[in-house]
């Protein structure tokens, strides 16, 4: 089959992609963050706690409970695999996987059965908050506390953020999804303007003060007015085309409660 990329170019009709890239050259520029890099963020801030938390104090030691995504998924490859080249430089920490399918109840009964066998785990790595948010359930019907480990999730929906604000999860990477698509049509306007010199140059960097976006308030929220949520975004390659690598969001309990969180914006009847 044609990949649709090359449907646009015969039709003389550019490509910006948003969180999910084509391996495409003739894309003009892909925005977004990397699951691979959130697994990396999140790998550091584990072996971190690790070495200065869990004896034998600065050793990076220790068992770890790591929720997988469904198998042979792009996504949870990414994520998996940047979490494992942090953690497999250090030979004294176990990890212990389960197959949670990105789902909570899947994730719970999969977590459930492994802390049956062996309920000692020092943190838990997971690749997504419905399964952390299972794991984390697990670990509560067998009576182990999660406060008393490091739990880490890539993405934070709003049950992901009560945990935290309860302690239960101690950290999220979670991706500023809302900014992609007002970023890829803010240059895809100027690139049907001006051509290929609008479009952000390789190997500089973007901040929110050199973009000129600005949203309607939402029940009195301007995400926009949080320049930080997605900035500074690194311009880099990546399958032959420019990255818009935004920066991501880390959550923790002292910014939780963040209204320019997607989790945290209210939206009528949902």
């Amino acid at each position: 089959a044609k990949p649709i990329v090359d449907w646009a170019n015969e039709a003389n009709i550019p490509v910006i992609t948003t969180d999910a890239d084509i391996n495409h050259p003739d894309v003009k520029m892909y925005v977004g963050y990397s699951g691979f890099l959130a697994g990396q963020k999140l790998g550091n801030m584990l072996a971190e706690y690790l070495k200065n938390e869990v004896e034998p104090i600065g050793k990076v030691a220790g068992r770890v409970l790591e929720m997988l995504g469904p198998l042979g998924g792009a996504s949870a490859i990414d994520r998996s695999e940047g979490f494992h080249s942090i953690i497999d430089k250090y030979p004294d920490v176990e990890v212990v996987q389960a197959l949670g399918e990105f789902q909570e109840t899947p994730a719970k009964a999969q977590a459930e059965s492994i802390l049956r066998k062996d309920p000692n785990i020092d943190a838990l790595y997971s690749a997504n908050g419905p399964m952390c948010s299972g794991a984390v359930e697990a670990m509560k019907d067998l009576g182990l506390d999660p406060t008393k480990i490091f739990v880490a999730t890539i993405d934070a929906n709003p049950a992901v953020l009560h945990k935290i604000r309860a302690g239960e999860i101690t950290v999220a990477v979670d991706q500023p999804c809302p900014f992609y698509n007002p970023i890829a049509v803010y240059y895809m306007g100027k690139y049907l303007e001006e051509g290929e010199s609008a479009l952000p140059k390789l190997g500089t960097t973007v901040t929110a003060d050199d973009i000129d976006i600005s949203g309607n308030p939402h029940l009195d929220t301007d995400i926009w007015a949080a320049k930080t949520a997605w900035s500074p975004a690194k311009i880099s390659e990546r399958e032959g085309h420019l990255w818009f690598q935004t920066n991501a969001l880390v959550i923790t309990k002292e910014n939780a409660d963040a209204k320019y969180l997607w989790a945290n914006i209210e939206v009528p009847g949902w």
